[in-house]
């Protein structure tokens, strides 16, 4: 039988965004939210809960390929910032865009542009726009907007599933 935490159970999430906005920082309260949520479901159990739930999550193989994509797509984009593709190519998009308003639309049919895969969409577009519409001082938030009103649309308008290919037997 499961307990009734009642208006308790926004501690956790309220501890996440909080922690979020004073530490700009997003996987670390994410964290410590779980954490405090093990603790309040049974503080005597903690450590063997949460190990409980991370094995339980761990085998289920959606779940798992899920993980590893996103950990792969977060990978590569980091790999195409740490390099300088992202800023060469900001550098490039700089010549043709000229105004607030273009940089959005560029950020706009970019997303329409790259539909393998709604995270890797809005991880690549995000990150390479970014320049570009912080050189025009375009909210980040307009940004993520655009990103998100096309990440996921696309890639439901054009189903190509992602990895499907590799693990059919």
């Amino acid at each position: 039988m499961t307990a009734d935490f009642g208006i308790w159970s926004l501690v956790p999430p309220l501890v996440v965004v909080l922690l979020a906005i004073l530490t700009k920082r997003s996987m670390e309260p994410l964290v410590l939210g779980c954490v405090v949520g093990y603790l309040m479901i049974d503080y005597r159990q903690f450590p063997d809960n949460i190990l409980q739930s991370l094995i339980k999550t761990m085998q289920d193989e959606s779940l798992v390929w899920v993980i590893l994509v996103c950990g792969m797509y977060g990978a590569l984009i980091h790999l195409m910032i740490q390099s300088g593709g992202a800023l060469a190519f900001g550098n490039y998009m700089l010549r043709y865009i000229k105004t607030r308003r273009n940089s959005l639309l560029a950020a706009w049919v970019m997303g329409i542009i790259i539909f393998i895969d709604d995270y890797l969409n809005a991880l690549v577009v995000g990150a390479t726009m970014r320049k570009i519409t912080d050189h025009f001082k375009v909210p980040r938030e307009l940004l993520a907007y655009v990103v998100n009103s096309t990440s996921a649309p696309v890639c439901v308008l054009i189903p190509l599933p992602p990895g499907r290919f590799i693990l059919a037997n």
